[in-house]
């Protein structure tokens, strides 16, 4: 058995879908609406990204999401990246 997706609800697709891409390579697989769409990473894994019209809240302390840089250079760069974090993007 295999994770197949993760379904989040945001304030902005695109501007979640552009976060990912830039972030994480992630691109657009589907696009049901403006208001929902599945974007796929590198490995297969799919984000399904639908906008909510709720608030967005921050996650409760100790939800976090992991990733693998790859490299040592990989957390290097990311980490000299100017690109702003918001946690209603994520």
């Amino acid at each position: 058995m295999a994770f197949y997706h993760l379904h989040i609800k945001v304030a902005d697709v695109q501007a979640s879908l552009e976060f990912y891409r830039q972030i994480f390579g992630f691109k657009e697989k589907v696009k049901f609406s403006d208001d929902f769409l599945f974007a796929q990473g590198e490995t297969g894994f799919d984000l399904a990204i639908a906008q909510t019209k709720d608030q967005v809240k921050p996650l409760p302390d100790g939800v976090h999401l992991g990733f693998c840089p790859g490299t040592k250079q990989g957390l290097r760069g990311f980490r000299e990246d100017e690109t702003p974090v918001s946690r209603s993007l994520i």
